[in-house]
């Protein structure tokens, strides 16, 4: 009897202690599988970040090589003008319902040429759109900007920042019963404290300031930026608009008609050409890399011209 109850007790404590090295052995098993999901994990994360960067750096490299297809076509037009590149280039013209033709919106002409770049896989797409304002052009000192004003009847706005302290302005008409071009002077100033005192204590004698140019009181023949009536032209046609820059570089020009609006006449081009590098598709996940020029569209007549209207007298007969 006593012989069975030792041989139980014995069992009892072997069952025991089985049961402790399984519950060591369950947590043992339990912390490696957090190691290797924490381990797991990062590989995982390590995996995306890698495919991440290889994408962009595959991104940035087709940017880059857009980028430089595109500035380098934009130096042709810019170079040769839009109509030699016209003549140079293998360009269709994008109409409505062509692939590319949803990148030509606002533009006034839109062109796509491909077979650029390296390989001869890349597309550009340029688009042109005139503008009817004047805005954001420099005017080094003594240099002269010039505006078409023909068929533009009503009173400008002009303004600019910079060193300048007062702009020349010139406006040139035309007589068609005379066949003269008579031409109206001021020089004005910004708006300041004091009228037409460019900056400077007191009035400085010949100068007026935007704001009086503007005006429109009566028997007043002399201020050139208001187009109306019995100013500036009369009743001749207006023509062109000369500002000159005085004392000083005249930054961010801006030319509009009275209350913000355009001229009758196209002023300026701004020629945007954008890349599509790769394989010339236009999908939304390429890099399409856009660079752009803004320039005056008219060819500006040389200061001698300026010379001319003062020796005569204000007004140039045409032969």
């Amino acid at each position: 009897m006593m012989k069975n109850y030792l041989t139980m007790k014995k069992l009892l404590a072997n069952l025991k202690l089985t049961k402790r090295e399984f519950n060591e052995k369950g947590q043992i098993l339990l912390f490696v599988i957090i190691i290797l999901g924490i381990l797991l994990f990062i590989l995982l994360a390590i995996l995306v970040t890698v495919r991440t960067d290889i994408k962009e750096t595959a991104l940035e490299r087709e940017y880059e090589q857009g980028y430089s297809v595109a500035e380098e076509e934009l130096f042709k037009i810019g170079a040769d003008g839009l109509a030699a590149w016209k003549d140079d280039a293998n360009e269709t013209q994008l109409l409505p319902g062509m692939e590319f033709f949803q990148f030509c919106e606002g533009a006034d002409e839109c062109y796509l040429e491909c077979g650029l770049g390296d390989g001869g896989n890349s597309c550009v797409v340029v688009k042109v759109t005139n503008i009817f304002n004047i805005h954001g052009m420099t005017i080094n000192q003594d240099e002269t900007l010039e505006v078409d004003v023909e068929g533009t009847t009503v009173t400008l706005d002009i303004s600019w920042t910079g060193d300048a302290e007062a702009m020349s302005v010139i406006l040139v008409c035309k007589n068609n019963v005379s066949n003269t071009y008579p031409s109206k002077r001021a020089a004005v100033c910004q708006p300041v404290t004091a009228a037409g005192n460019c900056g400077l204590p007191g009035t400085i004698d010949g100068f007026i300031t935007v704001a009086q140019a503007q005006g429109s009181l009566p028997g007043e023949n002399d201020w050139p930026l208001n187009l109306k009536g019995i100013h500036g032209c009369s009743s001749d046609d207006p023509q062109i608009l000369r500002l000159r820059a005085i004392g000083g570089e005249a930054i961010g020009v801006s030319v509009y008609t009275e209350g913000g609006g355009n001229l009758a006449n196209p002023q300026m081009v701004e020629v945007r050409v954008q890349a599509f590098p790769e394989g010339g598709t236009a999908t939304e996940d390429i890099s399409a890399p856009e660079v752009y020029t803004l320039s005056m569209l008219n060819k500006r007549l040389p200061s001698l011209f300026d010379y001319v209207l003062f020796v005569a007298n204000d007004s140039v007969t045409k032969p």
